[in-house]
């Protein structure tokens, strides 16, 4: 047997190692807001202490993390942060008024290699004054491929507790936050995270199982209908108040 393949053996009996998990072949799906080959960013927000948070979903599970971040004027810093499954930075000090981007790319170190990391994901986040503003929020009422459900939206100042609906499991909040939430048909309420506003006004944002929902900006009316992703298929939501 030669040394080549003894070393693919090797490797393919290394846990979470497989040939399908190499890198090279990313495959997107817009029920998500990024590719399945790399980490997906979910939350970028203003921490207390006057710098930038970013969070990510590792979407697998890696040895380590780089995080590159650049603004303008300023080369471009890389960083190396512990694996897992998910993972976060904190930039400190960072320049109000200014637009930064962020990349994070996850790594794994097979035996008897080096470093195979997955492509970059980026985006770039505007450190403006610390202020929170959304049509989307408040209480809604709203139907869910036929089923009756709610949702809410509140915007969480630094230093408050978050809690359950039970009151029983708090943490306090280290930055100025969306708060979402969305209880379908009776049920219990499940995050809503990380909105964005597209070029026509409408937010895009997370349900707590990864997939990505939509509702554009209401016009002349307080009702506002766009969708859900379930198993790469869409289904439609429609709000009002």
């Amino acid at each position: 047997m030669n040394a080549g393949r003894v070393l693919a053996i090797l490797l393919l009996a290394v846990p979470g190692w497989s040939s399908v998990n190499s890198f090279g072949a990313g495959f997107g799906d817009d029920t998500r807001s990024c590719a399945y080959d790399r980490p997906c960013i979910t939350d970028i927000a203003r921490s207390t202490v006057g710098g930038i948070i970013v969070e990510w979903n590792g979407q697998d599970n890696y040895h380590h993390y780089n995080v590159r971040w650049s603004r303008p004027g300023k080369d471009a810093v890389q960083v190396e942060v512990g694996g897992g499954s998910n993972g976060s930075f904190h930039l400190k000090n960072a320049n109000t008024g200014t637009t930064y981007t962020f990349a994070v790319q996850g790594c794994r170190k097979p035996p008897l290699q080096s470093s195979r990391c997955s492509p970059w994901e980026s985006q770039e986040f505007r450190n403006a004054a610390p202020q929170l503003t959304g049509w989307w929020s408040g209480a809604w009422t709203c139907n869910i491929d036929g089923r009756p459900a709610r949702m809410k939206w509140v915007v969480v100042e630094p230093g408050v507790n978050m809690c359950d609906d039970n009151g029983r499991n708090c943490v306090r909040n280290d930055r100025l936050r969306w708060n979402g939430g969305f209880s379908d048909n009776g049920s219990r309420w499940v995050p809503l995270t990380n909105p964005r506003q597209g070029d026509k006004g409408g937010v895009y944002f997370h349900h707590a199982d990864g997939n990505q929902w939509y509702l554009p900006k209401p016009q002349g009316n307080t009702k506002t209908t766009g969708w859900t992703t379930w198993k790469g298929q869409r289904y439609p939501l429609s709000c009002w108040r």
